[in-house]
């Protein structure tokens, strides 16, 4: 979060750097590719296909319960991706 934070300022200290258009296009970049990284991670969660090893015994690695607090907290980030997007 600092590190864009950082980089939001550094653009705007410094206006006449030649690639200040390009931070139009990195962060855009930044957002779709976490966005997509989250939604791999949670087809692979509901799926229940992992990428690392599975346990030798059962074929199945132990997870999580996805509680309602871990459910409104994706709510959440998907509604602050969304604004991000917006911005």
């Amino acid at each position: 979060m600092l590190g864009g934070i950082a980089f939001q300022l550094g653009s705007s200290i410094i206006p006449m750097i030649a690639f200040e258009n390009v931070a139009y296009f990195i962060q855009p970049a930044v957002i779709v590719l976490y966005s997509v990284l989250a939604v791999e991670y949670y087809i692979r969660y509901h799926k229940r296909s992992p990428i690392g090893d599975r346990n030798k015994e059962n074929g199945v690695q132990p997870r999580g319960e996805y509680t309602g607090k871990l459910m409104l907290m994706t709510y959440t980030l998907a509604f602050s991706t969304t604004l991000l997007f917006i911005r």
